[in-house]
């Protein structure tokens, strides 16, 4: 699946290659960001894209996370996009790099 976003025209992610948009923590009332509060959302992802899986024995097996999901992520995992692409909040991960999927809906976006 082609990504659609309007600063990602052309990224097609292969393999078991997910682009994700990496979550701002919520604000509070008065419009500032804790710290704290940083530290649970940065690894925190919305999913974008994903590849169409692994190659294995001839066989593609497909990846668990769909579009769309709201992911956890390993900390200091994937790769940020060059500067070109002037998308300092997107991330490559590998589904490897996939903790967990939140499913409660509470960390949209």
């Amino acid at each position: 699946m082609v990504v659609k976003e309007k600063v990602l025209p052309k990224l097609k992610p292969l393999r078991d290659i997910l682009v994700v948009r990496l979550l701002e923590p919520p604000k509070r009332e008065s419009g500032i960001i804790v710290p704290e509060m940083w530290k649970e959302y940065r690894e925190r992802a919305k999913v974008l894209a994903v590849g169409p899986g692994k190659r294995y024995n001839g066989n593609i097996v497909p990846i668990d996370v769909k579009v769309g999901d709201i992911i956890l992520f390993m900390q200091a995992h994937g790769w940020d996009l060059p500067a070109q692409f002037d998308a300092k909040d997107i991330k490559l991960l590998e589904e490897g790099d996939v903790l967990a999927v939140i499913e409660d809906g509470s960390s949209s976006e």
